[in-house]
């Protein structure tokens, strides 16, 4: 039995524990760092026993690109990207670029100089949507994973001050950022975290960012932008009886505007009394301003229903 975490057990009959103190100051930061050297320690110990199963790393050969791929990586290049394979896998590697970094991982086979680029490429429209001048605000691209059954993804953080709400919800993102290199598909996966920017041990790069397991968000904010509350809708329900529409929105109003915290599983609805034509559809991205915010309720087809009022409303974009 061992608590070292430079010292990783070599057969099934020894057991490796790591303690800590829950009291103690940063002790999750040491944690994930003895966690860490436990696994790259793990790590290293399987490439010392299967080390014919290796291979050195060889530099991409230039020559195989064609010219679209060619220039994608030129492209990236000129933006300062820096590639580094992991030596112990090939399937993953470590891509910098523009004072960030993202973790690369490819299902089947090495990651390559051109998955680099694309993941260089696609950090640089991340960086690009939200300037240093919108405070409280910051989107970190994490990490891409190359598929070859389906779409490409990469992965995407919206950081936002508690202070603020997010300005563009998750559709918005969806739209704008996913893209396509060479014929193949990128498509975005948002995930949207409260921070308290002030803090001094704030940091939008820290470790456990970069799990996707990490920090899960049960519901997406609501957004604000230009004095408008912005929504996607996620459903419409059509009262037959009062002959009106109503729209779901993805994410929840505010604390301060409904006067409390919103009670587990409560779900915000856009009434739209009187209006027997049906205007919005799911995954409509809409921008309305609040009127009247009405009390939770259950209703037939659904619990813990809260209608909202608007004065203002209008269609941003189409699903």
């Amino acid at each position: 039995m061992t608590a070292s975490p430079d010292d990783v057990p070599s057969d099934y009959r020894h057991i490796r524990y790591i303690g800590y103190d829950r009291t103690g100051i940063d002790w999750n930061r040491k944690l994930s760092k003895d966690i860490q050297k436990t696994l790259q320690q793990v790590l290293l110990r399987l490439k010392d026993l299967n080390d014919a199963q290796y291979e050195p790393f060889e530099s991409d050969d230039t020559n195989e690109w064609n010219s679209e791929e060619k220039e994608t990586i030129a492209r990236a290049m000129n933006l300062g990207m820096k590639f580094q394979p992991d030596p112990r896998s090939l399937s993953h590697a470590l891509m910098r670029c523009m004072v960030c970094y993202v973790m690369l991982d490819r299902r089947d086979g090495p990651v390559t100089e051109w998955g680099a680029a694309v993941a260089c490429l696609l950090n640089e429209k991340v960086h690009m949507l939200i300037n240093e001048q919108q405070k409280g605000h910051c989107l970190r691209m994490r990490s891409v994973f190359f598929d070859i059954y389906a779409s490409h993804a990469f992965y995407v953080d919206y950081l936002y001050d508690s202070k603020v709400l997010p300005m563009y919800t998750r559709q918005e993102l969806w739209r704008y950022l996913r893209d396509e290199f060479c014929g193949q598909c990128f498509e975005p996966h948002i995930r949207y975290v409260q921070e308290n920017f002030d803090h001094d041990r704030f940091n939008v790069d820290q470790d456990q960012y970069y799990s996707l397991g990490s920090l899960p968000q049960e519901r997406n904010p609501i957004c604000c932008r230009d004095n408008f509350y912005v929504a996607d809708i996620s459903d419409v329900y059509f009262n037959e009886a009062r002959g009106e529409h109503y729209y779901r929105i993805d994410g929840l109003l505010p604390p301060w505007l409904l006067g409390a915290q919103p009670i587990p599983d409560e779900n915000h609805w856009l009434a739209d009394w009187g209006q027997k034509q049906q205007r919005f559809q799911i995954g409509d991205t809409v921008k309305f301003k609040v009127k009247k915010v009405y009390e939770p309720k259950k209703y037939d087809h659904i619990d813990k229903a809260r209608n909202i009022t608007f004065s203002q409303i209008e269609i941003v974009s189409r699903a």
